[in-house]
């Protein structure tokens, strides 16, 4: 019998292996890796914009928080994934704590309850979770974000079909409805 060796067999291969290894190293928890987040990580990885990004978002939507705006600025298919980065911005003149606003859960602080929705074939698709049901998402910044500070996260999940082009991101603290999706 011939083993099947189509493309998508294999990509959905390579994505198995690639989630199940992403869980930070070996069964010893000493050896995982801590994700950055504001309080392990400098003002300057807070502040700056990752690299490659375009100067304007995609997509602006005030948030539930007063004075936060949520910015997509990458909303990029890759295989049979999709990547998100977007800015939490503090457009305010008062320190905000977006502490818990982006996972179902108030004491969370990552960005688990993100989703994207696709509003014609009406599937919500959820961040990618590693082996130790981890998701595949930055932290949010524990401390308050300054006025006009800028805190940047991003998330993984499953690719829409291809002839999908845009798709809503929604969070629990705000929903940016028709995002396009680019090729990464």
């Amino acid at each position: 019998m011939r083993a099947d060796t189509s493309p998508s067999l294999l990509l959905t291969a390579a994505a198995a292996v690639a989630l199940a290894g992403c869980s930070g190293g070996g069964d010893d928890p000493s050896e995982a890796q801590p994700r950055p987040t504001a309080a392990t990580g400098s003002a300057d990885a807070v502040a700056t914009a990752p690299a490659g990004l375009p100067a304007d978002p995609v997509a602006t939507v005030p948030s539930t928080l007063p004075g936060v705006t949520l910015e997509v600025y990458r909303l990029a298919r890759h295989g049979d994934a999709v990547s998100l980065t977007m800015a939490v911005r503090n457009t305010g003149t008062e320190p905000r704590s977006v502490y818990g606003a982006f996972r179902d859960e108030v004491t969370a602080t990552d960005l688990s309850g993100t989703s994207l929705f696709d509003p014609v074939g009406l599937k919500r698709y959820l961040v990618f979770q590693d082996a130790a049901g981890e998701c595949l998402c930055s932290d949010v910044p524990v401390a308050e974000l300054q006025p006009q500070q800028s805190y940047w996260v991003s998330a993984e999940f499953p690719a829409p079909p291809a002839d999908v082009s845009t798709v809503a991101v929604e969070t629990p603290s705000g929903s940016l409805p028709a995002v396009p999706l680019t090729r990464a």
